[in-house]
């Protein structure tokens, strides 16, 4: 994806009426209602999709939009934008924090984030700083003492 200046795409009433005229507010389970964005035929995403709108033919995600608009420029692009509320299809600016991909990726659910999120490997051993391994290829982090009873039986096995 091109890279897009939303700092330089302003805000005008007719943008804003155009905005507002496309939010539905839902109660999702966040402290406050999330601003979802509807389509053309009032139907709103059950997907993980984010929205954009179109100005001149170009495409802008809708999130980063009203971050640009209602909150602050965005001066780094190695930022992203967090949905606070866990729910993409939310342009509520008061659910978007502008952070690191790690910390995003941190504070989602997925994989590397439940794996970040563990104190033991799965034979019980503590995963402190000086039992943590990280794979030179980037392939996250391994047990220590784990890595090294492996690599003793594997010697064992090829008979070194």
């Amino acid at each position: 994806m091109p890279v897009r200046d939303y700092n330089s795409i302003k805000l005008s009433t007719q943008r804003l009426t155009y905005i507002f005229s496309h939010i539905t507010v839902k109660d999702t389970g966040y402290k406050t209602p999330c601003w979802l964005w509807t389509r053309r035929d009032g139907t709103i995403s059950d997907t993980d999709q984010y929205y954009q709108f179109y100005f001149y033919n170009v495409g802008y995600v809708a999130h980063r939009l009203m971050y640009v608009w209602f909150v602050e420029p965005m001066q780094d692009d190695s930022l992203v934008i967090d949905h606070l509320c866990r729910c993409h299809p939310c342009i509520n600016p008061a659910h978007l924090e502008l952070v690191s991909v790690r910390e995003n990726v941190l504070r989602g659910v997925g994989v590397p984030a439940k794996n970040a999120q563990k104190q033991v490997c799965q034979n019980g051993h503590d995963l402190t700083p000086d039992n943590i391994y990280f794979e030179p290829n980037g392939n996250g982090r391994k047990c220590r003492i784990c890595r090294n009873v492996y690599a003793t039986n594997k010697r064992r096995r090829k008979g070194q």
